[in-house]
Formats: structure tokens, sequence, C-alpha cells
């Protein structure tokens, strides 16, 4: 088998060949009931006990009379039919010797992949995390609207709240994401493919920071001593993005045109957006650890 054997593969497939389609399924069937045994198991919530469990090896728990659980089995039709759509074989070129193997793994293990199952598996219901919810009791509500993308003022429209406390709720929002690695959950309600993703010239909706990184709070003290402590290559990044406004292409270009020597070994790994968008997420993550450091120490000298 080669890359070549498998396009012919995909070409048939799209041209409705049963064998073709038969390969494609074998291809991508481990990869199936891998990523649904790992999603199923997650978001349970106790069906084990009410229905027999399909996943191998199944969850225990329900009696023998109790009827199959539909979740395991729906899980791997909705993974099938979305990994092997015509739509997604047709995206399939094979390019650098990828097969087509490593095509369904990628996609199967991708943030926007990974959302859109639990939008299926939810009913597009918005998955709120608990510990978003304590933060204050309009705090679900005030989250969902940051996923819609709505500014501060018609968050407190909808709210009955003052802007202000809009804006404080929102940002402990946002720590709360990024101390937890969690950003992602803000990715706007629209469906993302992994290839117009790794192709877009922004990421915006993977990162929701505009109120981590408004001009209000860019002007803390504290926030501007945790930027000073950054890596060059950090601090390159994080202004690029949330000051300038720069599209991801353009800093990934700029991150190849510039000689940042203390990281250059840094920058030659950041050979493609995926990877830049990753170390972005590092960076990030770096700037509120430092900046809750710079928060403990000032509490610290005034106690």
């Amino acid at each position: 088998m080669s890359v070549n054997s498998d396009l012919k593969i995909v070409n048939e497939a799209i041209q409705k060949n049963n064998n073709a389609r038969n390969e494609i399924v074998n291809v991508v069937d481990p990869i199936i009931i891998r990523q649904t045994n790992r999603f199923c198991r997650k978001y349970c919530y106790e069906q084990n006990f009410r229905h027999q469990c399909t996943l191998r090896p199944p969850l225990k728990g329900a009696p023998s009379s109790a009827t199959l659980c539909e979740w395991g089995n729906g899980s791997y039709e909705w993974m099938l039919n979305e990994l092997t759509s015509d739509k997604r074989l047709s995206k399939f070129h094979g390019k650098e010797g990828a097969r087509l193997v490593d095509y369904f793994f990628v996609i199967a293990h991708s943030i926007p992949f990974y959302e859109r199952w639990k939008d299926w598996r939810f009913n597009n219901r918005v998955y709120v995390p608990r510990y978003i919810c304590e933060l204050h009791v309009n705090a679900k509500q005030i989250f969902r609207c940051i996923k819609r993308q709505l500014s501060s003022n018609e968050i407190a429209s909808e709210t009955m709240l003052e802007t202000n406390k809009v804006k404080t709720i929102s940002r402990e929002i946002i720590k709360e994401l990024i101390k937890h690695g969690r950003m992602h959950l803000l990715t706007p309600e629209k469906e993302i493919l992994y290839e117009e993703t790794a192709d877009a010239d922004t990421e915006s909706g993977l990162f929701s920071t505009e109120h981590l990184f408004n001009s209000d709070f860019r002007q803390s003290d504290a926030i501007k001593i945790a930027f000073s402590k950054l890596s060059v290559l950090e601090k390159h990044v994080i202004s690029a993005f949330f000051i300038e406004d720069m599209p991801a292409k353009k800093v990934l270009q700029t991150l190849q045109s510039i000689d940042f020597q203390e990281n250059s070994k840094t920058t030659e790994k950041i050979a493609d957006l995926q990877k830049l968008y990753y170390f972005r997420r590092k960076s990030i993550k770096n700037l509120y650890q430092v900046f809750q450091t710079e928060l403990e120490n000032r509490e610290s000298n005034n106690v």
C-alpha cells in the first residue's frame, strides 16, 4: 500500500465503489473505536447503570435485562459519517507523503472534531464547566454570551448586570479557562473543519481572548510586569496576535524572518500554523501563571 493506492481508493469510494468504501472503513475503524471509547467513557454520566454498554470493553453496571445503550453505536456512526463523507475524502491529497490513516488520525484527534462530537452528543447544548458556574450566579449565562461573541454592553443588557460587573466576571472566566487549558470551549458555535482551521488567517474562534487582552486589562501594572518576564519569543507572539491583531499566517512569516537568537531552537520547531497555535496557548498560560504570582506577591507584601 502507498499514497497513490490511498488516493485511488478514495477516488473510487467517492465514485460509489462499495469495495473501496469498505477498505476505507477498515482503515478508519480502529481510530473511531478508540475515540468513541474515550469520549463515551468521559461523558457516560452513569448511562452504564441504566443500559448495557456497547463499548469494547463495556462499562459494567446495568442488569442483563437492560436495553443496549444507544450512545456508543450512535457515536460510531457519527464519527464514520464525519470522517468518510465524500466532502471529507475529497480533501485528502496525500501531501508530503501523508497516508490516509494519518489524515483520519489528525482530524479525529483535533479540537474542532471533539467539539463537534460534543455538540452532537448534547444536542448542540453549550457545555459550561462546573468551575465556571461556581464563579458567579450569572457566570454560566455570561460564558454563553462570550461564546456567542457578544460585547460587554450586549451581555449586560441580557443579564441585567452593570457593564463593569460583566467585564469583571468575563475576566474571571477567561482566567479560569486559561488556568485549566480550556480556552477552546469558547469556540463560536459553527462547524470548523480541521483543514479549514489550519489554513485560516486567524484563529479568533479557538482563543476568544479579547476580554483578557483589552486595553483596560493591559493597563494593569501586574499584567505589564508579568508580560515583561516572558521570553522574547513569547512577547512577540502574544503582541502580534492580541495587541497588533496580526493574522496567524503573518505571525508565522515574522517568526521565520526575524532572528530570535535566545529562542532559535524553539523558533525552528514552530514550522506551521498548528504548532504556532500550540506555542501561543503555552505562552498565554505562562503569562497567566506569572501574572498570578505577581498578584500573590503583592498581596503578601500588603499583609
